[in-house]
């Protein structure tokens, strides 16, 4: 198991900013009527709840739930309390991990890895999950793929932490702020607005291939890894239709459903993927296409 690395709880001191407040004296009491007095419990006891929920919801404290509850051997157990952090917390590679490990002892070697290769997208060079991974491809039969270069790695973990929309907004921003300094230095001629500028311009360039790597990723198709022992690819969406081939757990299919950009009120973007029904047409390892059951793949 992987220690906690990323939330750190502060500790209370009494260091030279902690300052100390003196208390007031109280004014008389005012006299309340039922309505108000009857407000203000109910203001206290929705006070009460939330605060119980954000204990509940608590990253940190689910994440050593699990690990306490993967070290007594409750493995499944440990399961709901790394799938609630992760709910909590989102994609975190450290989670991600140890999840994965949780799978392998539960013998889910499909949903291990799932989350082996989701946690190398934020973290490509990481020595433990990559391990993880060839004992992974092993048992599946499969060659382990070359760990990426630093430059490689670097750029993976800018661009998967971002979203599409998130993209969108920082490369117009970027864009229009250096579009707005530099015709503000040829307004001007003050030498600072002109360096100011060319450094908002570089950075505005440089917004555009993570653009379009995350725009390539999210509209492409997607990588998804069989759950099931084993399943059958069809030739249409339904079980009347002929057997192609056979899809064992652990191998990675891409799924072949078209998403489109999807434009907010707020001028949000997001990309919608048609996954309502129940089969989802992909393309099998061996290059053959047809169709499972979207409940027995899961997407990376």
């Amino acid at each position: 198991m992987r220690a906690w690395s990323v939330l750190v709880v502060p500790k209370l001191g009494t260091g030279p900013n902690f300052r100390q407040t003196s208390c007031r004296k109280l004014g008389p009491v005012p006299n309340f009527g039922t309505t108000q007095s009857l407000v203000l419990v109910l203001v206290a006891l929705a006070s009460l709840g939330c605060v119980a929920t954000a204990q509940q919801a608590d990253p940190k404290s689910l994440f050593l739930a699990g690990t306490a509850s993967f070290n007594a051997g409750d493995y499944a157990s440990a399961e709901r309390q790394f799938q609630a952090c992760l709910s909590a917390l989102g994609d975190n590679p450290v989670v991600d991990y140890n999840l994965a490990l949780t799978y392998v002892r539960l013998e889910a070697p499909g949903r291990a890895r799932v989350y082996v290769e989701r946690g190398l997208v934020l973290a490509p060079r990481d020595r433990a999950a990559r391990e993880q991974l060839r004992l992974l491809l092993a048992r599946l039969n499969e060659t382990e793929p070359p760990p990426p270069s630093w430059l490689h790695a670097l750029w993976a973990a800018l661009c998967g932490s971002l979203t599409a929309g998130d993209a969108v907004v920082l490369t117009a921003v970027s864009n229009l702020l250096a579009a707005l300094v530099v015709g503000l230095w040829l307004l001007s001629g003050r030498r600072w607005l002109g360096r100011l500028g060319i450094a908002l311009a570089l950075v505005a360039v440089l917004t555009w291939p993570v653009l379009g790597s995350r725009l390539a990723r999210e509209l492409g198709g997607r990588r998804a890894v069989v759950v099931t022992q084993s399943m059958a690819l069809r030739g249409g969406p339904g079980n009347e239709f002929g057997e192609i081939a056979r899809l064992t757990e652990g191998q990675v299919v891409i799924t072949l459903e078209r998403p489109h950009l999807r434009f907010g009120p707020d001028l949000s973007l997001s990309i919608v993927r048609n996954e309502r029904g129940l089969w989802c047409e992909v393309r099998a390892p061996s290059g053959a296409r047809g169709y499972v059951r979207r409940g027995l793949i899961e997407p990376v």
